[in-house]
């Protein structure tokens, strides 16, 4: 089995406390199974760094090109404004997404979110999206 390919939005200060030590840690205990494919952020320098700190492999200020990576996942680490757009462009893609935001704050992000999903045949990794699916 080769390892999942993950790729990571958002390289602020959330994601440098919390997602990725977690990452890194879990590479680290677990040789093989995940690849930390790339990092993307506007901020090029700070995609570079967190890239470096954390051991993502790429780094991108532009989130098609992280998608042309062939992602088994994306985690997006962005404001709930973006979530929407984000979750549609990573499912459109073809690759499955987590986020922290929860989409539910907006039926249309649910609605979109959703048709995005089922046009690809695909899940997310987000247990919420999973259930909004069916309400």
């Amino acid at each position: 089995m080769s390892a999942l390919r993950i790729g990571l939005l958002g390289a602020g200060a959330h994601a440098a406390q919390n997602h990725g030590p977690s990452w890194r840690d879990f590479v680290a205990r677990n040789p093989g199974v995940v690849e930390l494919v790339g990092v993307c952020d506007l901020d090029e320098r700070r995609a570079t760094e967190y890239a470096s700190r954390f051991g993502f492999a790429g780094v991108h200020t532009d989130l098609d090109r992280l998608l042309d990576e062939g992602l088994d996942g994306l985690v997006a680490i962005t404001p709930m404004d973006l979530t929407e757009s984000v979750a549609t462009k990573a499912l459109e893609a073809g690759s499955p997404w987590s986020s922290k935001n929860h989409p539910v704050s907006a039926l249309k992000a649910r609605s979109d979110c959703s048709a995005s999903q089922d046009r690809r045949g695909q899940n997310t990794w987000s247990p919420s999206i999973a259930v909004l699916r069916h309400l």
